[in-house]
């Protein structure tokens, strides 16, 4: 029989699941703060504005974290809960949570980069930000990182996602089928 992990330092998957959010939630205020002090450091309008919208994805997605973490701690305290139901709800919020995390690195990383390559040209260069567009290398060049770091940083997300997660909905899924196969026996042999 599969019990609903009361004791903190349990293995159970939801348990260990529930860790890893706050993992996740701790790297996200990291990468907020990251991102606040950039937006301090940086006095050109056009990089602070492509910040602030990285920024703002970031709390966010630091609020959808928080409140998967909510949901999660909700669950587990609730008692009277249906496990198999259980499950297959945090299951169900947990890849919802990967796929919107995954489109949201597809959303912010080109506000991220072109601010990173606009900061970085125009301090490196000392030009004004209307002659610094100007130049054909500048334009390839932005053109180029996007192309080629947006599907870059779509992947490592995918893969830290896999890492932090992947084992645990393993956890959840084959623990749902154990219940339904276990409820599917006790079924067919009640009749």
């Amino acid at each position: 029989e599969i019990k609903k992990p009361f004791t903190k330092k349990s293995r159970h998957p939801l348990r260990q699941l529930h860790r890893r959010i706050r993992t996740y939630f701790f790297i996200n205020a990291i990468g907020i703060l990251f991102t606040g002090t950039l937006i301090a450091l940086f006095p050109i309008t056009i990089v602070r504005i492509l910040l602030v919208l990285v920024f703002l994805a970031q709390l966010w997605s630091a609020k959808r974290t928080y409140d998967l973490f909510q949901e999660i701690q909700t669950a587990l305290n609730d008692e009277k809960t249906d496990m198999l139901k259980l499950l297959k709800q945090q299951l169900t919020l947990i890849r919802e949570f990967l796929r919107l995390e995954e489109r949201l690195t597809i959303f912010t990383t080109p506000f991220a980069l072109t601010g990173g390559f606009i900061a970085g040209g125009l301090t490196s260069s000392s030009m004004p930000p209307t002659e610094f567009f100007l130049l054909p290398l500048v334009q390839i060049g932005l053109i180029v990182t996007l192309l080629v770091f947006i599907p870059l940083f779509y992947i490592i997300t995918k893969w830290v996602n896999r890492i932090l997660f992947g084992q645990h909905l393993q956890s959840l899924t084959h623990m749902i089928h154990s219940i339904e196969n276990h409820t599917e026996q006790t079924t067919s042999g009640a009749g």
